[in-house]
């Protein structure tokens, strides 16, 4: 059975540079401590280290009073081709912090 994944509504140019954003809600004093993003293969899950599609840069930060979001810049890539990345983190909540974790679809397409 194929899993389905969330596919950003965008498309992605592989001559562009772009940022992409992962949403979560999260609660009442709590942040984002630390986050990962990477580029994995859809049927194992497994990291993708063959991929052409660089991750030049991850950020976090609030986006409204409850939802963060992981910011990544994506670069490269090739057209015609669909990469899935995946999204980790770990928040500030005590005494154990929470982790979550999404993936995500982008499509990557020419102009």
């Amino acid at each position: 059975m194929a899993v389905e994944f969330e596919t950003f509504r965008q498309k992605h140019d592989p001559q562009g540079r772009l940022d992409w954003t992962f949403p979560f809600l999260l609660g009442s004093g709590e942040s984002i401590s630390t986050a990962t993003v990477e580029v994995v293969d859809s049927a194992s899950s497994a990291v993708d280290a063959a991929t052409d599609l660089v991750i030049e840069s991850t950020s976090w930060g609030r986006i409204s009073a409850t939802e963060y979001g992981v910011t990544v810049w994506i670069s490269g890539g090739t057209a015609g081709t669909d990469y899935y990345l995946r999204c980790h983190i770990e928040t500030s909540a005590t005494p154990l912090s929470r982790k979550a974790e999404t993936t995500k679809r982008l499509r990557c397409r020419q102009g």
